[in-house]
This record gives structure tokens, sequence and C-alpha cells, in this order.
């Protein structure tokens, strides 16, 4: 009897510990995986259940039967989505139990039909409890930034993390940004040892709230404010500065003795000699001295940094001091002539806030200043000629390279300045839609005439660049920009501002030429040639240091510009385009043109 109960005792000890040892060791994926439903098999709506899936547009999940094991798998597609599209399937953990823990996320993973620029990525982020002023902490964070998913055969892929001592959720999931498809299966998340080096690395909350402090409250109440400022009137007084910074240069290209010759071939001959070429002009009275440094100074205040600035070594160093000096010098201003004491909202992405104002105001006011001390202390007779014609060709360039950028901004199709009409855009009503977002959707939603209006913007900075198409250059730019100031005044797009000095900018630039513009355009008369050397470069070195100079304005404003839009959209076309391969009994003509196309260069 002994025996016998011994035999039970020992058989009911060792069926005890090889249960124990199942369940604790063969059994751990299952009774350990803190995700719920992470083999896929619960299905909810359609959908996995306990996951959350979120797409911008155009992206959509659904389950399949390939697998990695068991009996379905999620399939994440966004073939349909336009360009850099976010589409993700997500899941969130209760972290209270898991504080200072190591943990591991990992899930089996494939892909198919990726684009070039598409990314697969599985992420992790700790969400930490929030500081004493209620902001949210952000604790370890793995995107797999550095190690995208390019596998077309199921694989696991993982992320390790430590747990913060105070985290209070764990949110993990995969996204996929682009065009492609990726499937997940297998997603577990557990605990590891913590020998375990973490991929995760910790966000160092500290820095981040050091950076947001760095914005005074009073700032972050002025941009709340600003959001919902009531709409401006149609014209504004301030721009009354930049109708006088106008006038005083038109009136400055009226020299108080004026040529008498009236024999044309006698005054292309003058025009043309560099004899008398070089000579002086007619010498300028003492208003119209005034004018033209006026004119110089301001628009110098105005337009600085650019387009110099870029290149300039230490180019952004040289913009954020630039900023400041100006930002501190606004402020002051507001404080002390126009008695405002709450902090004015700094430059963004409007530019009609009161911190423009005051800017322009500041420019207006040190340029008449300048001037004056200018006039008083030189008075020497003299036309100014290579004065204005400095300030021509600075104006030529600033607007050049102005028109340019927004121009390349419309002529694109990865990530154009009028992208198209997004689902909520579309399920927005009339009453929800502000007088500028009504611009932005009509113009978003005609790709082609966006473009169109894009290269009208590219070809008026091509032609500024030369001397001799600047004046037509001028002329488009003019057309262009009255057409954009009129929407911004229309629809109450905050860049009137600007808008208005791009159109001045190219009036200046035909000033000179407004007598030879007349007498074609409306006097129906002949018109003497213009002398297309400037007045400062008649010495050969001065001459070959003005082609470097623009050389260098051409290379690194106009040429990498062109050369690196070229490329994205060459990219995005070549991920855009999809070509089905002919069948056999496809004529020979069509089988041979399909593989011409795939073996152009510009579609790899």
């Amino acid at each position: 009897m002994n025996r016998f109960l011994r035999s039970v005792c020992f058989l009911l000890t060792l069926f005890l510990v090889v249960v124990g040892f199942d369940s604790t060791t063969w059994g751990q994926d299952d009774s350990t995986n803190l995700l719920v439903n992470g083999d896929f098999e619960t299905v909810q709506d359609d959908q996995p259940a306990n996951w959350f899936f979120v797409s911008q547009q155009g992206g959509s999940i659904d389950m399949v039967d390939d697998t990695a094991s068991g009996q379905q798998a999620v399939r994440i597609d966004s073939l349909q989505a336009t360009g850099q599209r976010f589409t993700n399937l997500m899941q969130t953990v209760d972290a209270s139990s898991l504080q200072g823990k190591t943990i591991r996320f990992r899930a089996h993973v494939k892909t198919e039909q990726l684009k070039s620029s598409t990314r697969v990525q599985l992420w992790l982020r700790v969400d930490r409890k929030p500081d004493d002023d209620g902001n949210p902490q952000m604790g370890a964070f793995d995107n797999m930034q550095d190690r995208p998913i390019k596998s077309t055969q199921w694989e696991p892929f993982e992320i390790v993390a430590k747990v913060d001592d105070d985290a209070q959720k764990i949110v993990v999931g995969i996204f996929v940004i682009g065009q492609g498809i990726a499937f997940l299966d297998d997603a577990t998340l557990e605990i590891v040892d913590d020998e375990t080096a973490p991929t995760a690395k910790t966000i160092d909350t500290s820095q981040q709230q050091a950076a947001a402090n760095q914005i005074p409250p009073e700032i972050r109440e002025a941009l709340a404010s600003a959001a919902d400022a009531p709409q401006q009137s149609f014209w504004t007084y301030w721009l009354w500065l930049v109708l006088i910074a106008l006038t005083l240069f038109v009136f400055s290209g009226l020299p108080a003795r004026q040529q008498t010759t009236t024999d044309l071939s006698s005054a292309t001959d003058e025009a043309t000699s560099p004899d008398k070429a070089d000579s002086s002009g007619p010498e300028l009275n003492v208003i119209s001295k005034f004018a033209v440094r006026f004119s110089l100074v301001y628009w110098l205040l105005y337009a600085l940094p650019s387009p110099f600035i870029e290149v300039l070594p230490q180019s952004s160093t040289i913009r954020k001091g630039f900023s400041s000096v100006t930002q501190t010098m606004v402020q002051f201003t507001a404080e002390t002539v126009f008695g405002f004491q709450e902090k004015l909202v700094p430059p963004n992405g409007s530019g009609d806030t009161t911190h423009n104002y005051i800017e322009v105001f500041i420019w207006f006011v040190l340029a008449l200043i300048i001037a004056l001390v200018w006039s008083l202390i030189d008075r020497r007779k003299t036309d100014l000629r290579i004065t204005k014609d400095l300030l021509v060709s600075y104006l030529r360039y600033v607007l050049a390279f102005t028109m340019l950028g927004y121009g390349l901004a419309k002529v694109a199709w990865d990530h154009n300045q009028f992208p198209a009409l997004s689902d909520y855009q579309l399920n927005k009503t009339w009453g929800e839609s502000s007088p500028m977002n009504v611009v932005w959707s009509w113009m978003g939603s005609s790709r082609s005439y966006t473009v169109f209006a894009g290269l009208g913007e590219v070809i008026a900075g091509l032609l500024l660049v030369w001397r001799r198409t600047s004046t037509l250059g001028a002329l488009v730019a003019f057309g262009v920009m009255v057409n954009v100031f009129m929407l911004n005044m229309c629809y109450d797009v905050p860049v009137k501002l600007f808008s208005f000095h791009l159109i001045v900018m190219a009036l200046l630039i035909m000033t000179p030429d407004i007598g030879r513009l007349a007498s074609v355009l409306f006097l129906n008369r002949p018109t003497i040639p213009r002398d297309w050397i400037p007045p400062y470069a008649r010495r050969l070195e001065v001459l070959w240091i003005c082609r470097t100079i623009k050389i260098a304005l051409i290379l690194f404003g106009i040429l990498i510009p062109l050369w690196s839009h070229t490329q994205r959209q060459i990219n995005h076309f070549d991920e855009q385009t999809v070509v089905e391969e002919p069948t056999e009994d496809a004529p020979l003509l069509v089988r041979r043109g399909f593989r011409w196309i795939n073996e152009v260069p510009f579609n790899r």
C-alpha cells in the first residue's frame, strides 16, 4: 500500500511539473502576450477586433488567408493612397503593470508592390504621465526609421524598449507611408529580460519642454487669438507706405534736364558708343537724389537677407540672426510707438500680422532717415546711374527667385501648394469653408490650371535673370501677381502685404524702360536700343566679378532648385506609373513599346 501511495504521489508530482513547465515555457507566447487578438483570428465588422485603423486617404485593410501561422492575417492596402499618405494599424496597452520593465514588440510582416519611396515600419511609443502643467510626455520611442521593412516573405521584426517608471500606456502598431501593401500576423508584446538591448530611444522630455518653454506664454496666447481674428478689410492703410515708396522711385527717374535729341540715329549712336555711354547723364535734382537713395535703402531692408543668403556659408545662422534682430526692433516699436503692451505674433505662414505691418513701417522710416542724412552729406553733382542700376538688378533677382519658388510649388505633383481635395475637404459644407479655403479648394480641384498658373511664375522668374529679357519678365510677373494680389484681397488670403510688394517690384524693374514701352505700345514710334552693359562694369575685371556673382546666383538660386524639383517629379511619376505587361498574343509593336518604356532611364 505504501508503495502504491508513493507511486501515485510520484506520478502526480510528475504531472504537475510537466503541466507547469508547459504553461511557463512552451505556452509562453500565448499566456504572456499583452496584446489582444495579436493573431488576428477574431474579426469584428470585417476588421481585426481590438485594433484601430487610421488612413489619411485611400488606405484600407482586410483579412486574408495568406498567413505566417493560423487561419488569417491582416492586409494593409495603400495602393490607392495619393502622395506620401499615412496608413496605420495600432493597439493601445495599459502600462501600469509594466513600469520599469523591458518589453518587446514582435510581429511577422511581409510586403508587396512597394514604390521606391514607400516605407513600412513597426512602431512603439511609451506615453508617460503628463507634467505639472498638463503637457503630455513621451518616453521610449522607436518607429524603425533606420530599418524599414522591405521583405516580400514572412519574417519576424521586433522593437525592444525600456518602459519608463511613470508610463501610463504603450501604443504599438504598423504603418505604411506611401503606396504599397503590407501584411501583419503573429503580433506579440511581452516582458523580456532587462539585459536585452533596447532598440527604442528614450525621448528627453526635458529638452522638449525646454524648447516649448522658449515660447513665452503671451506669444502662445497671441497665436491662439490670431486663429480667431476677424476677416481683414479689402484695403489697409499700411499699403499706402508701399505706394509712396513706388512713387518716390518713379519720381527719381525724372532728371532736372532732359535730353533734347530728336534724331533717332544720333540717339542710337550715343546709347551704343562706349565713350558716350560712360559719360555722365543729366544731373538729378535734390528731391530726385533723395528718392533714389530712399528706394535703395527701403528695398534692401525689406528684402534682406534674400537673395544672396543662399550663396553665403552659414546661411541659416545669418537668417536666424537677422530675424532675431528684426523681431526685437518690431516689438520695441510696437510698445513705444503704437502702445502695444502685449507680445506680437511672431513671423509665421501669414504675412499680414501686426508684426509684418510694423516691420514695413520701420523699414520705411529708416529709409527716410538714412536717405535724408545721405543726401545732406553727399551733395555732389551726379545722376546716380550706378545706384539705380544696382537697385533694379537687386530687385530682379529677389523677384526672380520668389517667382521661381512659388511657381515650382504649383508645378508639382508630389507636394503641391494646392493639394488634391481630401475626404475631409469633400465632406465639409459650404458654410464651414472660409474664403481662403474656397480658393485653395478650387485651385486644388484642377491640377492643370494650377500647373498653368505656376508656369507663368516660373517663366517670369527665368526671364528676370537676364537683362535683355528682364522687362518682359517684369511684365509677365506684373500680370501674374496682380491676379494673385486680387485673390488675396478678395478672398482674405493673408499674403496681401507681400504680394503687393511683389507687384511694386515688377513696376520698379520696368521703370527704366517705361519711355521705350510707351513709344512702342502707345505712341507707335520707334525707340532707341538699350545699353545692356552695367554702368559700373565698364572695366573688364569688374565685369568678370559681376559675371562670377551672377553664375553663383544662377547655380544656387535656379539650377539646383530646378534640378531637385525635376528629380522629385520623375521619382513621383515612376511610382505612380503602372504599366501592365501585354500578353504574348498582343501585337509585336505593342510588346516592343512596353519593353522600351521599361528600359528608358527616367522610368527606373
